[in-house]
């Protein structure tokens, strides 16, 4: 498959009612908060890993493990298939999505249920800043590091996520994605087309 097939026209086409929307940040960037503004407040089409933990800033504190973390993701990308499946005409993954590679099996569920994919960020003025700093990760490191802390204080409230994830997860950020570029990699990689995602089985319990 290469990236002018018509599949990926179809994909861009104002024709298509269906849209896979994917979230990119990182915690307290204002993520959700965007997430729910796409969606109209309608809760049923977003979905996300921290959802398999509570869906309480108390439930999710208590039952996460970095153990569980494949699972939730599994739990995710399954609920995600099965709404796609139903041909639900708006999905919203209210995932992190730092890198390239945590967008592509929302994408194979994109060519294989015929969904055009729509990426977006947190419009919060913080992550504005933030954006232009990732741009130049080197000369931008210390204030960097200084937003990682300040997100972390805002993740208190929330997930309470800690400084230092929250570091890494910006700096392994990838910027500028777009849909070409999740084209390009689809279509790089061996058997990509005949690939189904990793979405059959049933879903693990969330705990």
């Amino acid at each position: 498959m290469t990236p002018d097939h018509p599949i990926f026209d179809w994909m861009r086409s104002p024709e298509n009612r269906n849209t896979l929307v994917l979230m990119r940040s990182v915690p307290s960037g204002g993520k959700s908060y965007r997430a729910r503004e796409l969606s109209g407040n309608d809760p049923s089409v977003i979905f996300s890993a921290d959802l398999f933990f509570g869906k309480t800033r108390d439930e999710y504190v208590a039952n996460w493990h970095k153990d569980k973390l494949s699972k939730a993701h599994h739990w995710c990308q399954w609920n995600t298939a099965n709404a796609m499946g139903r041909q639900l005409p708006l999905v919203i993954v209210d995932n992190t999505n730092t890198m390239i590679r945590e967008m592509m099996p929302y994408f194979d569920m994109a060519v294989k249920y015929q969904y055009k994919v729509q990426i977006e960020e947190p419009t919060s003025p913080w992550w504005k800043e933030i954006s232009v700093l990732l741009l130049n990760k080197v000369e931008n490191r210390a204030k960097i590091e200084a937003a990682a802390r300040m997100l972390a204080e805002k993740s208190l409230d929330s997930h309470c996520v800690p400084y230092e994830s929250i570091l890494k997860m910006l700096l392994r950020f990838h910027t500028n994605v777009t849909l070409d570029d999740l084209i390009r990699v689809y279509c790089r990689r061996q058997g990509a087309q005949n690939a189904p995602p990793i979405v059959d089985q049933a879903p693990p319990e969330a705990p």
